[in-house]
C-alpha cells in the first residue's frame, strides 16, 4: 500500500495583494465566471483557501527556494483586491516545481470531470433561499437548464411570458420545485 503524503504545511492569511498570480496558470476567469463568485463571497464569505506553494527546502536551488506561487485561487485573489479586503486565508503547500505544474495542469479539470446527480441537485434547488443575487440566479438558471432539470416548456423563457415590470428582465419558473429565476 502506498502512504498519501500530506503536501499541506499550514494555514493563515495573507494580504491578497502580496500573492501574485501564477505565471503557468492557464485558466482564463470571464465575466460569467466572476460574478456569481463574487456573489458567492459576498453572500458567504470565504469557505475555501488560497492554495499557496511554498518552496522552503533546502533540496532545491537557490533559484527556487523561498519562491511563494498561487496554485489555487487566483480570481479570488483578483475579487479580494478589486473589493479592498484586508486578507484572504491560506493554504500553504510544500511543491516541486514539476510538481506545482502537475497540480496547475489537473486540480481544475479533475473537478470538471464530476458527474451530476440530478436528484440530489434537485434536492439542493429547493433548500436554496427564496432571495439570491441576480448573478447567482442566473448561473443556478443556466445550470439547471444544462443539467435538463427543467428543460423545454417547463421554464418560461419568452419575453412575453417573462416580462416584468422591470423592463428587459425574464423571469424563469421552475414548475418542479417552484423555484423562480428572474434574470436582467
Amino acid at each position: 500500500m502506498i502512504v498519501w503524503k500530506n503536501r499541506i504545511i499550514g494555514h493563515g492569511t495573507e494580504k491578497p495583494e502580496k500573492l501574485l498570480s501564477n505565471p503557468k496558470n492557464w485558466r482564463l476567469h470571464p465575466k460569467i465566471q466572476r460574478e456569481p463568485l463574487h456573489a458567492v463571497l459576498e453572500t458567504l464569505g470565504w469557505i475555501q483557501d488560497i492554495i499557496v506553494n511554498i518552496r522552503d527546502n533546502d533540496q532545491w536551488s537557490s533559484a527556487d527556494r523561498n519562491i511563494h506561487t498561487v496554485v489555487d485561487g487566483h480570481l479570488r485573489i483578483a475579487l479580494a483586491i478589486q473589493n479592498d479586503q484586508p486578507d484572504v486565508p491560506v493554504k500553504y503547500v510544500n511543491l516541486l516545481p514539476e510538481e506545482e505544474a502537475l497540480a496547475l495542469t489537473t486540480l481544475d479539470p479533475l473537478a470538471a470531470l464530476a458527474h451530476t446527480d440530478k436528484e440530489k441537485l434537485d434536492v439542493l434547488l429547493r433548500e436554496l433561499p427564496e432571495t439570491i443575487d441576480i448573478r447567482l440566479q442566473e448561473m443556478i438558471a443556466d445550470l439547471t437548464k444544462k443539467e435538463g432539470l427543467y428543460a423545454g416548456n417547463d421554464i418560461k423563457t419568452t419575453d412575453e411570458e417573462c416580462q416584468t415590470e422591470e423592463e428587459d428582465t425574464k423571469t424563469y419558473f421552475c414548475p418542479k420545485c417552484g423555484f423562480e429565476f428572474a434574470t436582467k
